[in-house]
């Protein structure tokens, strides 16, 4: 008898997992108006918070508004089935449309939103969730804050948002092509490289230069007399400094003519004695004049 007891509990609950499963959302509606209703009842059953709940108001009144073109909607729905189908979670989702709704208020919204996509549908087929989580909360980060990379210590930011979405050789890309200011806070000081051009990789936190001016106004030296002209250089964003080769060095106060060498350029707390304010370079030129190694501040 109580072998009987337990085969049927077996039967009744493998029957209500099955019902279940029966019910479980297997595709979005291509209906746009069927879709929101679809996703919002996806995203609010169960134990919702109210940041999930005010998030989905929004995205309704978006949605229902001028914001989404019909050709963002479909993208939209597209997206949405390939992360079902790939049985991603709410949270998931969560993650996605917080990034959309963020980039929803970008000024080239209507001409990124497409490239945008080409890089989130190929992680989404391609990829581990951690890095398609990785890529929506870059987004976010990117269009809420204005920041290129952050971390506890350190944020690089560019002093206009005017930029293109790539993905070249399966790797995502943001260019710059237009010229802009790039900065780096951290350690309470300010590094920045003016008119610079480069492709800032999101997944990595790498980016590539091209051309630009770092001078030393901050530390008292008069900008047309005191800078270094960048050609090609890289950037880990994870630190608050860089290498660069083939730097032109200008300083009109000790030499007539430009130094062409290779320099350090670092944000830190200087030592007490102000020529540590010189900047760093391996020049056999520089050290003759200067006689020590010092770096960027």
């Amino acid at each position: 008898m109580k072998k009987i007891s337990i085969l049927m509990t077996f039967v009744i609950l493998s029957s209500i997992v099955y019902a279940q499963s029966n019910k479980r959302l297997k595709e979005f509606s291509k209906e746009h108006s069927v879709y929101i209703e679809e996703l919002n009842t996806f995203m609010l059953s169960g134990s919702a918070s109210e940041d999930t709940k005010k998030m989905m108001k929004k995205l309704t009144k978006l949605w229902n508004g001028s914001t989404f073109s019909t050709d963002k909607k479909e993208i939209l729905v597209d997206i949405s089935n390939k992360m079902l189908k790939a049985r991603k979670r709410s949270s998931h989702f969560e993650a996605l449309l917080s990034a959309v709704l963020s980039f929803s208020s970008y000024a080239d919204f209507n001409t990124q939103f497409s490239n945008w996509y080409s890089i989130v549908a190929y992680l989404i087929d391609n990829e581990p969730t951690s890095r398609q989580l990785k890529f929506f909360k870059y987004t976010n980060d990117l269009f809420t804050e204005n920041v290129l990379f952050k971390n506890r210590s350190l944020s690089w930011y560019p002093s206009k948002m005017a930029f293109s979405f790539s993905l070249t050789d399966s790797v995502p890309e943001i260019n710059f092509r237009q010229p802009i200011d790039l900065f780096c806070i951290a350690r309470g000081d300010t590094l920045r490289i003016s008119q610079t051009q480069g492709v800032f990789y999101p997944m990595s936190g790498r980016w590539k230069g091209k051309n630009g001016i770092v001078d030393w106004k901050k530390a008292g030296f008069n900008l047309t007399e005191v800078y270094a002209e960048l050609s090609y250089y890289s950037i880990a964003f994870k630190t608050p400094n860089f290498v660069a080769d083939s730097v032109k060095f200008y300083n009109y106060n000790i030499f007539g003519e430009k130094v062409i060498s290779r320099w350090v350029f670092s944000l830190w707390k200087p030592f007490r004695f102000n020529w540590w304010k010189w900047p760093v370079s391996k020049s056999h030129f520089l050290q003759k004049w200067c006689s020590i190694y010092t770096r960027f501040y």
